[in-house]
């Protein structure tokens, strides 16, 4: 494995205390875990999340591998007597648990690694204020505590994925884990469609949570609840596909970059999202300005691109009109886009019980994730849509106010400047693409973000932090499995 060949990684020092302290450390786990398995209900889970702990102790690269290529999956998990019902969350937390145990034991300087940068800073700001709002100026609730915890792991994840990445062999198997990942949440949804419904294994994935889960009206979901979320998963997704296959190096990265991006693209065409085809379309003018910029690389790309829009149009016009032969209730995929629907009327109400929230709390807002629970209050009975604010501003105002909002800003914006720095200046393609990349992303989040709010899905969130550790880890590793990439630069003016 790769990390074995570095010393900070797979490594405890030199022989002494601290491997004294490691191999007590397994020892107590492992006994523990026997002792559980003989005398407590549940010993399971508590073997799981001993196994989790120990892994990313040790830096075990599968698990981090298996952690990314699951990122979709994120169902809620009603255990007996456990309070803890997102588990995919809360592995996140448990990875960084481990990875913190490790710096503490090999007596590593925190500060580098949780402070130090810009963007790292008015992460935190951030987080701070979202924790004020909803814990400090009102008093804390559950749907508050919930979003809390999964803005928690979202940031707990970033730190564990740049402490764990050391080289580029390790770099090369996240980016091809997103890729394979998201080329299964496809195959998924095309059986959906295949099939003329959700299917079974979907209902009995979400089988605590069936009252939400809305009828089958063509459009595709693959494993996420909404259609929407899988077209905002895969917007952040289709960047970084679309960045990668135009690399030189390594042929197989590049193969399944291009499939990924193919069979993408074809499923965000049968979502049938809106505002996710706006947010494609901000991305596809960040890339034709940084990597597309050659001829010769938009043939290539063009084609492949018209192809999948032509085959995801011509299979959702054809799902959506089969849905509405049967009578049953959805507008067509030409309806969507001509006419007015009621989803839009209800957004318009939305919208305004959204900006009734900001007015009442200017500064600190209602509350980090407490725009669900206050919604009702404010437009009484009205849309059964209570998913989110269906704007990411006017959620962020709403929630968090005037600071809140502005350190949101200021975080995306910090990020922002240092990705755009990186792609304008650094002589390491690598890390050029997976900044464009990024940017790509956000552009995407941004854009969406103006009719959708996904941020507190542990799926979106957690692949938008990712393409943070991704820029941050790729800054500091070899670039030993690219071939150099003569991307265009624009020429100085001073």
């Amino acid at each position: 494995m790769s990390s074995a060949s570095s010393p900070e990684v797979g490594s405890f020092g030199p022989p002494g205390t601290r491997q004294a302290r490691a191999s007590t450390l397994l020892a107590v786990l492992a006994a523990s875990s026997v002792l559980l398995l003989l005398h407590v209900p549940l010993a399971g889970v508590a073997l799981a999340i001993a196994a989790v702990m120990t892994g990313s102790f040790l830096f075990f690269d599968p698990l981090l591998y298996a952690a990314i290529f699951l990122l979709p999956l994120a169902p809620m998990v009603e255990l007996e007597s456990l309070p803890i019902h997102d588990w995919a969350s809360f592995s996140r937390m448990l990875i960084f648990a481990g990875v913190l145990a490790r710096k503490l034991l090999d007596r590593e300087p925190l500060s580098a690694w949780l402070w130090k940068g810009r963007f790292n800073k008015w992460m935190l700001v951030y987080v701070a204020a979202a924790i004020a709002s909803a814990a400090v100026i009102h008093p804390l609730e559950g749907g508050a505590e919930r979003s809390l915890s999964r803005l928690a792991s979202y940031v707990c994840f970033y730190y564990a994925v740049t402490a764990w990445v050391k080289d580029s062999a390790q770099l090369r198997k996240i980016i091809m884990s997103v890729l394979v990942s998201t080329i299964a949440v496809c195959v998924l949804a095309f059986l959906q469609v295949a099939g003329g419904s959700f299917g079974d294994w979907f209902y009995r994935l979400y089988s605590n949570q069936s009252e939400v889960i809305p009828p089958w009206t063509g459009r595709v979901s693959s494993v996420f609840l909404g259609v929407n979320f899988l077209a905002g998963y895969l917007n952040m997704v289709l960047p970084l596909a679309m960045a990668v296959q135009i690399w030189a190096g390594d042929a197989s990265l590049r193969r399944a970059a291009k499939s990924c991006f193919f069979l993408g693209v074809i499923a965000l065409v049968l979502t049938q999202s809106r505002g996710a085809y706006l947010g494609f379309l901000a991305m596809l003018l960040i890339a034709f300005k940084t990597v597309v910029t050659k001829k010769r690389a938009r043939l290539k790309l063009l084609p492949g691109f018209a192809l999948a829009v032509i085959i995801g149009a011509g299979i959702s016009y054809a799902a959506t009109q089969a849905v509405s032969d049967t009578g049953v209730a959805g507008p067509t995929a030409r309806e969507r886009f001509t006419s007015v629907d009621e989803t839009t009327l209800e957004r318009v109400q939305i919208y305004a019980a959204a900006w009734n929230m900001f007015a009442g709390s200017p500064v600190m807002g209602i509350g980090y994730g407490n725009f669900r629970a206050r919604f009702n209050s404010f437009t009484g009975d009205a849309p059964t849509d209570l998913w989110d604010a269906h704007s990411l501003y006017l959620k962020v105002l709403a929630e968090t106010g005037a600071i809140g909002f502005a350190c949101f800003l200021a975080m995306i914006g910090s990020f922002a400047v240092l990705a755009r720095g990186i792609w304008k200046n650094s002589p390491r393609e690598m890390e050029r693409v997976l900044a464009v990349a990024a940017l790509g992303g956000i552009a995407t989040v941004l854009t969406q973000g103006l009719v959708e709010s996904l941020v507190d899905l542990p799926q979106f969130g957690s692949m938008l932090w990712l393409l943070f550790a991704l820029v941050m880890a790729g800054s500091r590793v070899e670039q030993s499995f690219l071939q150099p990439l003569p991307l265009a630069r624009k020429p100085s003016t001073a």
